[in-house]
């Protein structure tokens, strides 16, 4: 489970990449499922 601020920041993230997700994916390190 992720934090509060993590979701802001990766939904931040993901609407300024220009709402592309594996590019949001791979700013944040995540690994993909």
């Amino acid at each position: 489970m992720y934090s509060y601020e993590d979701r802001i920041r990766a939904v931040k993230l993901y609407i300024k990449l220009g709402k592309r997700t594996g590019a949001t994916i791979r700013q944040l390190g995540y690994p993909t499922k």
